[in-house]
């Protein structure tokens, strides 16, 4: 019998980014949902358990030495950068709702939170690096605003 070699070794003992190791994950969220008898999203998952509830997260961090391969250790920056990104995406869109900010601050906020995504987007697919190069130029200031907004 001939044995798949995978070098990459992982937690659940299953192999790197197979259906087994999804559906695994994938049952692993119902029991957790099941056990608080209750319908969560994916936001309220992440307050109660502190952990990240995305499949893709969970595959990427059941593997044992996760920055074995530099696609690895991108992809996991990509995923925290993004979740920041959301992050703040809400915060600047309850700002908005409480009338802390005006609407022209909250279009400007969200177009440099756009941009933010997009850029990190970019890394993985190029269709999004079209988009993003579009979003430059219909955006000319856009980096200098993006300066000014994470200072």
């Amino acid at each position: 019998m001939t044995e798949i070699y995978n070098p990459l070794k992982t937690r659940s003992g299953l192999p790197h980014l197979s259906q087994a190791q999804r559906e695994f994950f994938e049952k692993q969220q119902e029991h957790l949902i099941k056990d608080l008898n209750v319908s969560l999203n994916h936001h309220e998952l992440k307050q109660i358990y502190g952990m990240y509830t995305d499949i893709e997260k969970l595959i990427l961090f059941d593997l044992e030495q996760p920055m074995i391969h530099p696609i690895h250790c991108n992809a996991l920056m990509s995923v925290d950068a993004l979740d920041k990104i959301y992050d703040r995406r809400a915060n600047v869109e309850s700002d908005y709702q409480m009338e802390k900010i005006d609407e022209e601050t909250y279009k400007k906020f969200m177009n440099i939170i756009k941009y933010n995504e997009l850029k990190i987007k970019s890394d993985w697919s190029l269709e999004i690096k079209k988009e993003l190069k579009e979003f430059l130029k219909d955006n000319p200031n856009i980096k200098e605003d993006n300066k000014k907004f994470y200072e």
